[in-house]
């Protein structure tokens, strides 16, 4: 794994925090110009305008910002997307072409950066980034999103140059880095962190939904993150040798003979530990070798309930793909298919982060394959996003379809507090425990999404509010092998009221419902998640 040195990773978090100012900047002046919070629009936009006005507010919605009775609307969680994903499609590009994965769509060829300008003036783009989206969006659906009104809002060129400055002078060396995406989005809420931080130290405030993602999000060192998966997937593979081997058990002289024996094409197993019984002599993986889990890896599933940029659903993703070339003969294309279809589960409860890792896991399933193929979209759901419509509203998207109406219910009252609980949520009856059923609702929401395309904002917006709660859903019904993460630790004493009360009354024991607990050294299963919050 390639990581920044301290002078890349500095100048990263230079350029980041510059980018984040610019961009702030750049979408307060938008929101301004076509006056969005305002209850009427401004008389001087044209028909144009007033349409994607009235999009970004229906939009602003979904995110969780308020609309009040007097039709005024709250922009700060709108703003926040506009400069988020302007510079961020920027940043994604440059990944993708000084690493040869923007391939035109015609000719089969990477586009290159030199090429990348002059290209997008002959296909008519308004400039190389939004080339970049348009090319890369049909193999990156959870990443690039043409048809998302939050980038057809034009950003004053005089922002615009100030970014692709930022983009483009940043070394190529910081595009090749397996650690730069997950660095990205600790650096990019930098500054909140440190106004949250001062804020609670002033005035006392509590951690809220508002604050929370700031000051959680921390990306994770790759020792603690490989540690961690090397000693529980790692540990159940070289349980696996070592029962099939049993010289190798008793004769093997030290540690590192036995990491050598386990090891696999890109998976070294450096920091797996084992262990001399005495009362056998046998070696035995030092955290144990898991015999409840499956025989095969195929059958293994992995989830991350907190994670953020996704360094640990990369790492897991290497280590399930080896596994399973090495058990089942699979070429790395089709192993980076099977993992992402089979046993790679994350959620996160901010949706930006969502994004972030969906790109972090392409990144790693092309390097697999040694190029771009085509890929399922990762099973990583916003677990953070709160119900744009009230209740009946949302409700009569089902329009009479019984079942839609009560899973719309469902998600509705069950994602009521999602900004302020994420992964914490609890299910606890009805339709949305049992998978099944999950998975009808999430058929009958994607054909609601394809038929609400080009209807009223509000209307095109709570189905795809929907859709991601029906994600979100359907793996917290999931029960998993392994959930291993690097937990939110955040002390009683700073809790909002909500938050607190929740963890203190609202979760139940493990029951046949729950995902089953499993070993992590950081918190697994939902139960441990909460108590190290407190």
């Amino acid at each position: 794994m390639t990581t920044l040195g301290t002078a890349l990773r500095k100048r990263l978090e230079n350029t980041i925090r510059e980018a984040r100012e610019v961009a702030d900047e750049a979408a307060a002046d938008a929101v301004a110009r076509l006056a969005i919070a305002d209850a009427r629009p401004p008389a001087y936009l044209s028909d144009r305008q007033k349409a994607l006005r009235r999009r970004l507010r229906a939009h602003a919605r979904s995110l969780g910002d308020k609309l009040d009775a007097d039709d005024t609307m709250e922009t700060r969680r709108l703003a926040e997307a506009i400069a988020y994903e302007h510079w961020h499609r920027m940043l994604f590009g440059r990944f993708l072409v000084e690493r040869d994965l923007l391939i035109h769509p015609k000719h089969g060829v990477p586009i290159s950066r030199g090429d990348l300008k002059e290209l997008a003036e002959e296909e008519g783009f308004a400039d190389e980034w939004e080339l970049v989206e348009r090319f890369a969006a049909p193999t990156l659906p959870a990443v690039f999103k043409p048809d998302d009104p939050v980038l057809e809002l034009e950003l004053d060129p005089h922002f615009q140059l100030r970014l692709r400055r930022l983009v483009t002078e940043l070394p190529e060396q910081v595009f090749a880095a397996d650690d730069s995406l997950g660095w990205t989005y600790q650096f990019w809420r930098a500054a909140e962190r440190k106004l949250v931080d001062q804020a609670v130290k002033e005035t006392g405030i509590k951690i809220g939904s508002v604050e929370l993602p700031a000051v959680t999000q921390l990306f994770t060192e790759p020792y603690m993150v490989k540690f961690l998966l090397h000693n529980t997937l790692g540990a159940w593979w070289a349980g696996k040798l070592l029962a099939a081997n049993s010289d190798l058990a008793r004769n093997a002289p030290d540690e590192d003979v036995l990491r050598r024996a386990c090891a696999l094409p890109g998976v070294e197993w450096e920091y797996l530990r084992f262990v001399h019984e005495e009362d056998d002599g046998n070696w035995k993986p030092d955290a144990g070798s898991f015999p409840g889990w499956p025989k095969r890896a195929a059958e293994i599933t992995y989830c991350d309930p907190c994670c953020g940029s996704g360094h640990f659903l990369v790492e897991a993703f290497g280590m399930l793909a080896a596994l399973r070339q090495a058990e089942e003969g699979l070429s790395p294309a089709e192993a980076a298919c099977a993992v992402l279809r089979d046993n790679l589960f994350g959620l996160e409860i901010d949706g930006r982060c969502v994004q972030i890792a969906a790109f972090n896991i392409a990144l790693a399933a092309w390097r697999l394959a040694d190029g771009p193929v085509d890929l399922l979209v990762p099973h990583i759901a916003w677990v953070g996003a709160p119900p744009p419509l009230p209740k009946s509203q949302f409700v009569a998207l089902a329009n009479r379809d019984g079942e839609l109406q009560r899973g719309l219910g469902a998600l509705h009252d069950l994602f009521r507090q999602a900004p302020l609980l994420g992964s914490l949520i609890e299910l606890s009856g009805g339709d949305l425990v049992d998978p099944t059923r999950v998975a009808r609702i999430e058929q009958s929401i994607a054909a609601l999404v394809d038929k609400m395309r080009g209807a009223e904002p509000e209307l095109a917006e709570g189905a795809l509010a929907a859709r991601g709660m029906a994600d979100a859903a359907a793996i917290l019904s999931r029960w998993f092998t392994l959930e291993a993460t690097n937990v939110p630790f955040l002390g009683r004493g700073k809790q909002h009221i909500d938050l607190a009360g929740h963890l203190k009354t609202g979760l139940k024991p493990p029951s046949p419902i729950s995902r089953r607990p499993c070993w992590s050294a950081c918190g697994g299963s939902r139960n441990q998640l909460a108590q190290s919050l407190q």
